[in-house]
């Protein structure tokens, strides 16, 4: 089995030019727009109080968008795990509530399909690599992503 080292980071700090691997800007305004969220939602969720539920909402629309690209955007998908190693960025802070994190389960998914296993080594912070078991972000909490996930199953 293939392996493909993810990071994730803001696009301020991961330059395009970066040594660890390829940028991926997955952003809605500049990046590769299948693998961003859609600009309503966005909105709706950064115009929102940004509550517990406000991000499930996010989340379940955020997957359902997953779910038509991984139909859809098979080959650019194929095309990007190519890659020994990507780095997926977009603007919003580090250690906040973000899609590029969100992004990475079902992309660990649809590279297994694959036989590619990926392995996701941190974020990309002005202070270094923040290794995921350190990450304080509600998304690496398994049962916040569980009550979203476990409704999709």
């Amino acid at each position: 089995m293939r392996v493909v080292n993810v990071y994730t980071g803001q696009l301020y700090v991961t330059s395009f030019d970066n040594p660890l691997g390829k940028v991926v800007d997955i952003t809605v305004k500049t990046g590769l727009r299948y693998l961003a969220p859609n600009w309503d939602f966005l909105m709706e969720y950064k115009n929102s109080k940004q509550t517990h539920e406000d991000m499930l909402t996010y989340m379940d629309k955020y997957y359902d968008k997953l779910e038509h690209t991984f139909t859809y955007f098979k080959q650019q998908l194929d095309i990007l795990l190519q890659n020994e190693t990507i780095i997926l960025g977009c603007y919003c802070h580090e250690g906040k509530f973000c899609h590029r994190h969100l992004l990475l389960y079902p992309l660990r998914d649809y590279a297994l399909s694959k036989n590619i296993r990926l392995n996701y080594l941190g974020e990309i912070s002005r202070k270094g690599i923040v290794p995921p078991s350190s990450q304080d972000s509600p998304m690496f909490h398994s049962e916040f992503l569980g009550e979203v996930l476990g409704k999709r199953k």
